[in-house]
């Protein structure tokens, strides 16, 4: 479901405080398609029955069994115990989390990142540190009070990334009680010359594309700006247009030719290779 990360030593003594990440993946089994579309709205917890998050969401946040290995504990007993033994062990420095995720990984960032804050486990002391949620692609969450409740967390913050034309984002239906929230940044992948005009509005790697040349709405495109590989694109997908001469879902056995070369770029493989 995620990965729990701690900056290094050398990039902690250069930007003068010590990173935590999270990082939740993206829908990828059957059961959690099943999850996505559960959405009555629940309680998050029993300390205020009016503070209300998605069913679907919080089962996958919550859920645990103990006849498998890896879900005896559900995710959010893991996550928060690893975040708690973390902020023990770097007490001493100046200390900030960040929460990243895309689509359902999005949805459970915001979860994951309240959660934190509201147990206290973003605090040395009398202080509470940063706790910084990113989301890509995330669909809503929870109602009003749920809304109100994040606000009130000290130290907490929520940057939304949303794609143009891409449905995800506005589900569920605001009719149904869900709210939207934190600062958004919306682009438009459409702006880029490299992906096809018809491409996955969705996808996380053309996302990141996207983000990584934005200019603003009614600027350019640079994919300059930020040194990022354009094979990404087409790691699990076929957005970029054929002039890039980049084979679609390269990322499999042997990566179709694909090879990392000494800048970082992902290039097709020399004869010989």
């Amino acid at each position: 479901m995620g990965y729990v990360a701690v900056s290094s030593d050398a990039h902690a003594e250069a930007v003068g405080h010590r990173n935590i990440y999270i990082v939740w993946r993206s829908t990828s089994r059957i059961m959690e398609i099943l999850e996505d579309i559960t959405i009555p709205l629940v309680p998050f917890d029993d300390d205020n029955e009016d503070v209300k998050v998605m069913l679907g969401w919080r089962d996958i946040y919550n859920s645990s069994d103990p006849n498998f290995e890896f879900n005896k504990k559900s995710a959010r007993e893991q996550l928060l115990e690893k975040v708690k033994k973390l902020v023990g062990r770097y007490k001493d420095e100046r200390l900030s989390i960040v929460c990243v995720g895309h689509s359902l990984g999005g949805a459970l960032v915001i979860l994951s990142a309240y959660d934190i804050v509201k147990q206290g486990l973003s605090k040395i002391g009398e202080e509470y540190f940063p706790v910084c949620a990113m989301t890509f692609e995330s669909p809503r969450v929870g109602n009003q009070a749920f809304r109100d409740s994040w606000d009130q967390q000290p130290n907490l913050r929520l940057l939304r990334v949303k794609n143009k034309g891409d449905p995800v984002p506005d589900y569920p239906d605001l009719g149904l009680g869900y709210v939207d929230f934190g600062t958004v940044l919306e682009v438009a992948s459409e702006q880029s010359r490299f992906l096809k005009n018809y491409g996955d509005k969705h996808n996380l790697q053309v996302i990141l594309h996207t983000v990584a040349g934005w200019e603003g709405a009614s600027g350019g495109f640079d994919p300059t700006r930020v040194k990022r590989s354009l094979a990404l694109v087409n790691k699990q997908g076929n957005d970029l247009v054929d002039e890039c001469k980049i084979p679609a879902s390269w990322w499999v056995e042997k990566n179709k030719g694909m090879v990392l070369d000494e800048d970082g770029d992902w290039v097709e493989a020399p004869p010989g290779i």
